[in-house]
């Protein structure tokens, strides 16, 4: 996982994820928002690289990026 961090979450750019030995150049962020589970906020990412769909899900505790969801180009 890439991204560009700004002065805020709004600002914050994902632009490259690497998932099942392949990277995905991501083309559009289409939606930010904030989840909270128990005492742990997630940023979640809706992007994709133009053909497939992944939620990217930002843990602001400890600064890590995990997957949400997945949906390759061939699976669309």
């Amino acid at each position: 996982m890439a991204a560009v961090f700004g002065d805020s979450f709004a600002d914050v750019r994902p632009f490259k994820i690497r998932w099942n030995g392949r990277e995905y150049a991501i083309t559009k962020v289409g939606y930010v928002s904030r989840i909270q589970e128990g005492k742990t906020i997630y940023h979640a990412f809706s992007v994709t690289d133009g053909t497939g769909f992944f939620e990217l899900l930002f843990n602001s505790d400890e600064l890590s990026w995990l997957v949400g969801r997945i949906q390759p180009k061939n699976r669309l």
